[in-house]
């Protein structure tokens, strides 16, 4: 059953290790229900069900510890499967609306700036930006 204001999500992010002894992932995620996530190079390296010790609120930063070094140069591919809640405070994947003829419509805006991206799916993300002079 939906729900408003809610919406389901599939992100695949395509990783590929330079450095040998890769045991973590570490992504950010905000105000999302994390449900399970797999691995896949050649092969299913796993699935398996989200562990809400593995996330920090302060730092907003979920860690994916690994059994196995992730091989390196191999392409491989982290499938996480999510839900999110669609807010009215201009942050992330919110709600808004217009009125058209008296009557209010509903839509899903976006605000992606430095931090806001982790609140509509698990990322990478940049909370600050140096420029070189």
């Amino acid at each position: 059953q939906k729900v408003a204001f809610t919406f389901d999500g599939i992100v695949k992010i395509n990783l590929r290790a330079t450095n040998t002894s890769v045991r973590e992932i570490v992504l950010h995620v905000n105000d999302l229900e994390i449900s399970t996530y797999s691995l896949t190079n050649n092969v299913v390296i796993g699935t398996k069900n989200y562990d809400p010790s593995t996330y920090d609120p302060i730092t907003d930063k979920w860690t994916i510890t690994l059994e196995n070094d992730l091989p390196t140069n191999t392409a491989t591919e982290l499938t996480v499967n999510y839900k999110g809640f669609m807010r009215d405070d201009m942050h992330g994947f919110y709600r808004s609306f217009y009125m058209d003829n008296g009557a209010k419509k509903w839509m899903g805006t976006t605000q992606f700036q430095q931090t806001e991206a982790r609140r509509a799916f698990p990322c990478f993300d940049v909370s600050s930006v140096m420029m070189a002079a």
